[in-house]
């Protein structure tokens, strides 16, 4: 696949989607410790998340603590997470990441579903450029974030000169993988999390084990995009960042 024309979407405008899709919740809604702010000195971070509904069973808590456990590792994060079914809270013990953006994206990871689907642009909105896409430019879903199985991100592409990502399917979705891109040559694929589209590019050939997305704009870009394709299972419900504070080991 290869992403839209060069300039087509910017990347605050994409900074800007996946901030609001994965959505940090504000210190000042839930009394958290602000995570822009330097991280104190302490080896342990202690997180504690309340699921934002009334209505969890055990089994969905047990699945949330497993896929944030997923998610942070492929952060590069180890976490322990402690299941509270009575009070509806997972508390998550981590080490202090080494930045403040991973501390973001982190927390970021940890509150939303974040469930990931592929869908086709319309024919109608083929000459939209990403950003000024919506959900009534796109087709149905056509597969979800289960057929990734792996992403690398490429600094600078050999052949290309520019950013690109490396994508593998897993084994059971191959066929069908490829016999829809086949199908669809020459349509826009978009890449949606929770209803934004980050990127819709275009379907260049059939793709059944490993493809390709290039032409985006940086590093930085590649980056986020490879982010939102690793999230994988989305999270049963959303949850709130009740506390976050430092421990000692």
């Amino acid at each position: 696949m290869a992403a839209n024309p060069p300039g087509s979407f910017m990347l605050g405008v994409l900074a800007a989607l996946l901030s609001a899709v994965l959505g940090l919740c504000g210190p000042e809604d839930r009394g958290a410790t602000n995570p822009s702010s330097p991280v104190p000195p302490a080896q342990i971070l202690r997180i504690e998340l309340l699921a934002d509904t009334s209505d969890i069973s055990p089994q969905d808590l047990e699945v949330a603590g497993a896929v944030i456990q997923e998610r942070l590792r492929a952060l590069g994060l180890t976490a322990q997470v402690e299941t509270r079914p009575a009070d509806r809270r997972l508390v998550v013990v981590l080490p202090v990441p080494t930045s403040n953006e991973t501390l973001e994206q982190a927390l970021a990871l940890m509150q939303r579903p974040a469930r990931l689907t592929f869908q086709l642009v319309a024919p109608s909105a083929e000459q939209k450029a990403a950003d000024d896409l919506g959900a009534d430019d796109l087709e149905s879903i056509s597969f979800d974030g289960g057929i990734i199985a792996q992403v690398e991100v490429i600094p600078e592409d050999a052949f290309l000169g520019e950013p690109a990502l490396n994508f593998t399917i897993e084994l059971e979705h191959r066929d069908a993988f490829a016999s829809f891109t086949a199908a669809h040559i020459g349509r826009r694929l978009a890449i949606v999390v929770d209803g934004a589209i980050l990127s819709s590019p275009v379907i260049r050939a059939g793709i059944r084990d490993a493809g390709v997305i290039s032409g985006l704009a940086s590093l930085e870009e590649a980056q986020t995009i490879a982010l939102a394709l690793r999230v994988g299972t989305p999270l049963p419900v959303p949850f709130l960042l009740e506390s976050i504070a430092t421990e000692e080991p």
